[in-house]
């Protein structure tokens, strides 16, 4: 019998048909990966970031001032803001173990973190990052 009729000899055109739609969308993602247009970002200069005024070892954040409220007001302050959903029940759980927790003085705290992580990200500096 001829190719045709052969099982075993008709998986070679297969082969190379698929080696030739392999060979195509290996050259056109060349021509397309790895093109420069002009958008890239500057890769960093790791001399000048090792030169940058390095800061002091100190692990130091200063926070905002704390303001005292009589510990009357405080309570019917937590207590206003109880109620049945689950990040109520949180807060109780949080200030019934410390009592010192202020949710609003936490929120504001999160927040300055959370720009401090940001700009240290945005800025490269990796050194910040860590030591968080």
């Amino acid at each position: 019998m001829g190719a045709i009729g052969n099982p075993m000899g008709g998986g070679f055109l297969d082969i190379i048909i698929f080696a030739a739609i392999a060979l195509f969308l290996v050259f056109r993602l060349r021509s397309v990966l790895g093109r420069r247009t002009g958008h890239e970002r500057p890769p960093p200069d790791r001399l000048s970031s090792q030169k940058r005024d390095a800061p002091t070892n100190d692990n130091v954040v200063e926070l905002a001032d704390r303001t005292a409220k009589p510990e009357d007001a405080e309570e019917a302050e937590f207590t206003t803001e109880v109620s049945d959903d689950p990040l109520s029940a949180g807060l109780t759980q949080i200030r019934i173990a410390d009592s010192n927790f202020d949710p609003a003085e936490f929120s504001t705290g999160a927040r300055s973190a959370f720009e401090m992580v940001v700009q240290a990200f945005a800025e490269g500096d990796l050194k910040t990052l860590r030591s968080l």
